[in-house]
């Protein structure tokens, strides 16, 4: 029997440890998320002024985009509303952002369109230089969802320009790949 197929210490076949390894992170993660949930939602039954309401509720529905989009949009759009109401332009921002990466992951790209075109207009007003490289790079892969490669392009070379101006290596990298794979995709190599 070949030696190098058992963990030396637990002496189980290497598959089997990979897979208790897999069930074990999984279960870690996705109990982590859960917590996470389950003190967000502890934490919206409490007093609070609304601004806190905003972000605990924007929070929720980043934590529940994937799982329940439902319930992630309900609320992102309590979070708008409240938002609103109280002048709240980072959170009527952030909660806008939300609810167009649920629409994103549903595939509604003509929803996440017009929600990412309208957040890059609220970002340009108050000048942050993130949210507008982020909304750029959101309506690239939007683009790209939708099939016009070319509007894809543009939009992710001025995400990637913005990133650049700030100086965040990490979303260079990201989008500069998004930008690589879309020259790929049709035939530009160089």
């Amino acid at each position: 029997m070949n030696i190098q197929q058992y963990s030396p210490k637990l002496n189980l076949p290497r598959t089997m440890l990979i897979q208790l390894i897999i069930v074990f992170y999984t279960t870690f993660c996705f109990g982590q998320k859960e917590a996470t949930i389950d003190s967000l939602l502890l934490e919206l039954k409490s007093e609070m002024e609304d601004s806190s309401r905003v972000n605990v509720l924007n929070e929720l529905a980043w934590e529940l985009r994937i799982s329940n989009p439902g319930q992630a949009t309900s609320y992102a759009t309590k979070a708008k509303k409240l938002s609103a109401k109280t002048d709240n332009a980072s959170g009527l921002l952030t909660s806008l952002n939300r609810l167009g990466v649920i629409a994103f992951y549903q595939k509604d790209y003509l929803k996440a369109k017009s929600l990412y075109l309208e957040i890059l207009e609220g970002e340009k007003k108050i000048d942050n230089k993130f949210g507008i490289g982020r909304a750029y790079n959101q309506l690239g892969l939007i683009y790209k969802g939708i099939g016009d490669i070319q509007k894809s392009i543009l939009y992710t070379k001025n995400g990637l320009d913005i990133f650049e101006e700030i100086n965040k290596s990490n979303l260079v990298a990201v989008v500069a790949t998004n930008l690589g794979d879309l020259y790929r995709n049709i035939g530009k190599f160089d």
